[in-house]
């Protein structure tokens, strides 16, 4: 059989080739700096011999987001980080789709059709939160959530769960003591937004990076940086405010919505009672109309008991 190939096609999925990597990816896209960070989150206890292998579809970014860091350790596990800057409730379905294309990639195409069954490594979903919207320490996201009516079926027959950890300076106190550089990546962002309240971006970025070397913090990291990396740092940022006005802007639209459908209600509501009102002083000056013309109590009750069950 032969090997698949990378010949475009028409139902070939989109793939953005303007990418960037994240100052994030760039700090922890190393073996040894991957090794230390996986620990940390997960209390395990790989060492420098443990093999690592880097898996990241670098060439693929879906729907316009930040590049993910994948990889093996061990031969083990896959593991998948994506550091995100705002809470998205759907990184399950995100990351099922993603983890099928890592499978594809780490297997060979005519082994799929082999008797044997293919030994694959074990899956682990890690996301890194630090965005400016509160947020537990720890979150499992669930892909069944997002199954329609799923509280009606005793079985889930795909799962698939993703840990999201709060990483904002502070926050997971613990496990950031753990590796000096996810804990520097804190701070360093801390300060950035810290200094942001008060000057622009380009300076509260100047201003962090000053102080985070005078203070020993990522500082071999931050020695290197280019104009490059600054520019990166400036787009990431600038996304994430845009991000942040977007979400005021839906909040406020959804408020908007909310509190025109309320005076929508009341509007019909009031409609609806005055009608009643009318409809009732209406058989009143009738009924005053016919005792003053003469007629019987009787012969009223036959004309307003028009379906027979009494008045």
């Amino acid at each position: 059989m032969k090997k698949r190939t990378n010949k475009k096609n028409k139902s070939a999925v989109h793939v953005n080739h303007t990418h960037k990597d994240s100052i994030f990816s760039l700090l922890f896209g190393t073996p040894d700096n991957l090794r230390r960070l996986y620990n940390a989150v997960t209390n395990a206890h790989y060492d420098k011999n443990t093999p690592i292998t880097i898996n990241t579809l670098t060439d693929a970014l879906y729907m316009n987001r930040l590049n993910d860091i994948s990889f093996t350790i061990g031969e083990e596990m896959v593991i998948i980080f994506e550091h995100q800057s705002t809470i998205n409730e759907n990184m399950p379905l995100r990351i099922l789709l993603y983890i099928a294309r890592i499978y594809e990639k780490i297997t060979e195409e005519d082994t799929l059709y082999r008797k044997a069954l293919i030994k694959l490594p074990r899956p682990r979903f890690i996301v890194l939160y630090n965005g400016i919207e509160s947020f537990d320490d720890h979150k499992i996201l669930k892909l069944s959530d997002a199954f329609l009516e799923a509280e009606c079926f005793s079985e889930i027959r795909i799962e698939l769960e993703v840990e999201v950890y709060n990483i904002n300076y502070g926050r997971n106190a613990e496990m950031l003591a753990k590796d000096e550089n996810l804990k520097g990546y804190a701070a360093f962002i801390e300060k950035i937004r810290i200094n942001r309240e008060t000057v622009a971006l380009k300076e509260a970025v100047d201003k962090a990076v000053k102080d985070c070397m005078s203070e020993n913090i990522l500082k071999d990291f931050l020695k290197s940086i280019s104009s490059e990396v600054y520019n990166m740092l400036f787009t990431e940022w600038n996304q994430e405010k845009a991000l942040e006005v977007r979400y005021r802007e839906g909040m406020e639209a959804e408020r908007k919505a909310s509190m025109e459908k309320i005076e929508k209600i009341e509007k019909e509501r009031k409609v609806s009672m005055e009608k009643i009102e009318e409809e009732r002083e209406k058989e009143r000056k009738e009924l005053i109309a016919l005792l003053r013309s003469g007629t019987s109590p009787e012969e009223i009750i036959k004309l307003y008991d028009k379906d027979g069950r009494g008045v």
